[in-house]
């Protein structure tokens, strides 16, 4: 759970950047309607630390950043809706961004940028654009933390969809796990790739390893 004092830094933090797409008042209500989403019971790795976590990356690497202001509603909102039975999450989620902005005056094309990245965070595609690309980076630089953080992922992702039956989700998450090794690289930015691609790739394949024995 996020302290009191995160809270308030990240209210701050929202207010400035809504600021940037044209709010002449304090955002408040939307904040907390997104701090309620991410605080959601069934949620354990997509929680409001998460997104916390992926500003303080983009923060590491603005400077990569055509529109970082951009890159920044994204990850407000990427995973705002998040419901581990539904398929749609991502477009949902976009659909929130742009409404949201488009009601303090954002420009049609920010709002649209926007609204693509949301949706390149489904990862089955190749980005379109050097914002999109450093947005999906900052979405996986979990895999090439070290391997305690890594792990804990794993356990919380597993949380998130306790419901699955135990050989099913091993066999979905061996996919998901062989799709991002099969990839030329996993991350998209060169220095990005430079410090994570190693510890992804390690923390992948001992991943990968592990799931494999124990389906054996």
């Amino acid at each position: 759970m996020p302290t009191e004092q995160q809270i308030s830094r990240a209210r701050d933090r929202w207010n400035r950047l809504l600021r940037r797409f044209g709010a002449s008042a304090p955002a408040d209500e939307t904040f907390d309607e997104l701090l309620a989403a991410y605080g959601d019971r069934q949620r354990h790795y997509h929680t409001f630390a998460h997104i916390l976590d992926c500003l303080e990356v983009l923060d590491r690497f603005e400077h990569l950043a055509i529109q970082p202001h951009e890159i920044e509603a994204a990850i407000w909102f990427h995973d705002a809706v998040y419901d581990t039975h539904r398929g749609d999450n991502e477009e949902a989620s976009a659909d929130w961004a742009a409404a949201t902005l488009r009601s303090y005056g954002a420009p049609t094309d920010a709002v649209e940028r926007v609204r693509r990245i949301i949706l390149a965070t489904c990862h089955e595609g190749e980005p379109q654009t050097s914002d999109e690309a450093l947005a999906l980076d900052i979405d996986l630089s979990i895999l090439g933390r070290d391997k305690a953080e890594f792990d804990k992922y794993q356990e919380q992702i597993r949380r998130e969809f306790e419901w699955v039956p135990a050989d099913a989700f091993r066999s979905a998450r061996i996919k998901v796990l062989r799709s991002f090794l099969d990839r030329e690289r996993i991350f998209r930015t060169n220095e990005m790739r430079t410090r994570y691609e190693d510890g992804a790739r390690k923390n992948l394949e001992t991943a990968l390893e592990e799931l494999v024995a124990t389906q054996e």
